[in-house]
């Protein structure tokens, strides 16, 4: 039976390594929601940020330390988030050599986006998935995937501390989406709102009711001192999805308005224990009831931080999760299927010239068609990758994001297919989109030849039946785009080799400096005077004091 009491909590004898995307940085999520509730339940917790060690020394260097640290602890659990492509596959594959009894388990809070062209991807590497999609746990359950719904918070970090409640309605959290919009109906509109977070410094219409940034401690101060918190549930790619924060500001015994997802549906009843909202009409609308009705608040309130004590406490989910995974010891294995298993033609774009009859002998005992040029080359784990989420989707083509290489620089830019699919105008999309990246399915390639012939007019036909690897496993030279497109779908990585020579205080003293400039003053994927002033003189500065990797946060 789990007490909730400090000294009543039994740490389980065991050292887990906790390597999370800014799980060192105070101001951010992660180690506001992880941090303290590991310390509190394993004998020794062992951290490592990727992000620090990505930003300030590059990627190499980060996957070479994150394995040297592995090797080094032998912890016996692996806690990651995997974002995107900061580690690389071998390193990832890598983590069972050098320590063979590490389980390795991944927490990710937008399975509604990421599940099945990512997280379902990487199935065969993962012991463990942590989730706080309540909706996803039946995905993960009926392919035999072992995952736990982690929708919760520390009730003793979060608490009632039963101070005057100053603002009428606040928002902490980064400016995505359509909050901005959000947020100046509200302003327009009369409502005394206060925000918090990063980003909303660029935005000088907010300069007067934007509070900075705010550290852990600041932050449970404002929910405490908030008549309403607003709860919005968009991710990046404008869907709403559950999202932890609600029960952090539940357990405070504080009153949310809380943009509406599905998933909370699962979890909490309309009016009795949770408030949603769908519009910003609506949410106008409720605030002005609720700020107006203050028992219909109080008694939400309450009801919300009765249920959360119950259910959402994130130390006791943790402890349910894992008694049940120390019980039930070593994980079936899984595996990647192997090059005799996926059967894939190669074809290069040059031979698309010649009449089918000629290509059908190149396709014998094949299950699969993959393409290629000279200004590409295919990364290692392209086909595992592709084969197995056409295998998962049951689509007729995949298509992964891809790298845009550069002479000078290297990878300098990375397309965000998915992405791109998903918020892009269809010609937009087209446009971005390369043969070199796709692999199809072998009869859906001969009954569509003549259009594959014809890649150069266009790929628009194969729109509907894409499936898609948010992984680059592609790298393309001569990737001609508009700076505004660019700047939508790319990841600027050069952004990253700045930051980390900015660190080792050589950003000009580095030949890829003076390399960038020029590839910018003939690249139109690169807008020079945003990135000059941007990157170089204003914010790349160093992100995290020396000596974090590998610390031991708690060693008992």
């Amino acid at each position: 039976m789990i007490n909730h009491r400090k000294n009543m909590i039994k740490k389980f004898d065991k050292k887990i390594m906790f390597a999370v995307w800014t799980c060192h940085n105070k101001f951010y999520h992660m180690y506001q929601m992880w941090d303290a509730p590991l310390r509190k339940l394993f004998r020794e917790v062992v951290s490592f940020d990727p992000q620090e060690v990505l930003y300030n020394e590059g990627k190499d260097e980060m996957n070479r330390k994150f394995l040297a640290v592995i090797e080094k602890e032998k912890p016996d659990y692996l806690f990651t988030q995997l974002i995107y492509e900061e580690f690389y596959i071998d390193t990832l594959l890598k983590i069972k050599e050098v320590s063979p009894k590490t389980q390795f388990i991944n927490f990710n809070g937008d399975d509604d986006n990421m599940f099945y062209d990512y997280n379902l991807l990487f199935f065969p590497l993962i012991d463990y998935f942590f989730t706080t999609q309540p909706d996803y746990l039946k995905e993960y359950s009926s392919r035999g995937m072992k995952a736990f719904l982690m929708f919760g918070a520390d009730p003793e970090v979060f608490k009632p501390l039963n101070l005057e409640r100053i603002y009428d309605v606040t928002f902490v959290g980064t400016v995505k989406s359509d909050r901005a919009e959000y947020i100046r109906y509200l302003v327009e509109n009369g409502i005394k709102v206060r925000i918090f977070g990063s980003g909303w410094e660029k935005y000088e219409e907010f300069k007067k009711i934007w509070g900075g940034k705010v550290s852990d401690e600041e932050f449970k101060k404002i929910i405490n001192q908030s008549k309403i918190n607003i709860v919005f549930s968009k991710n990046y790619q404008g869907k709403t999805h559950v999202l932890d924060r609600l029960p952090e500001i539940s357990f405070t015994k504080s009153f949310s308005l809380v943009e509406f997802s599905k998933g909370y549906y699962e979890l909490f009843t309309e009016g009795k224990d949770i408030a949603t909202f769908q519009t910003k009409e609506d949410l106008l609308e409720k605030i002005m009831f609720y700020l107006k009705n203050e028992p219909q608040r109080k008694r939400i309130a309450k009801n919300i931080y009765e249920k959360s004590l119950k259910n959402y406490s994130l130390v006791s989910l943790i402890i349910n999760a894992f008694n049940k995974i120390i019980m039930e010891g070593k994980k079936k294995e899984f595996a990647y299927p192997t090059s005799s298993e996926m059967n894939v033609a190669h074809i290069s774009v040059s031979e698309l010239n010649e009449d089918l009859n000629k290509i059908i002998p190149k396709l014998d005992g094949a299950d699969f068609v993959s393409f290629a040029s000279k200004k590409s080359k295919d990364l290692k784990f392209k086909e595992t990758f592709q084969v197995l989420s056409l295998n998962n989707s049951k689509k007729n083509a995949s298509c992964c994001d891809y790298y845009v290489e550069s002479s000078f620089l290297g990878n300098y830019l990375v397309l965000q297919t998915k992405h791109s699919y998903e918020t892009l105008e269809r010609k937009e999309f087209v446009n971005l989109l390369r043969i070199e990246t796709l692999l199809v399915r072998k009869q859906y390639f001969i009954k569509n030849y003549e259009k594959f012939r014809n890649y150069k007019d266009g790929l628009g036909w194969i729109y509907g039946d894409l499936s898609f690897v948010s992984y680059p496993f592609v790298k393309i030279k001569g990737v001609k785009v508009n700076s505004k497109l660019a700047e939508h779908s790319f990841l600027p990585l050069y952004e990253n080799v700045l930051r980390s020579l900015r660190w080792k205080k050589k950003i000009y003293s580095s030949l890829y400096t003076y390399l960038l400039f020029i590839q910018s003053v003939f690249d139109s994927n690169l807008n020079l005077k945003g990135m000059w002033n941007k990157y170089i003189f204003k914010e790349l500065k160093p992100n995290f004091k020396k000596g974090y990797v590998g610390k031991i946060l708690s060693k008992n």
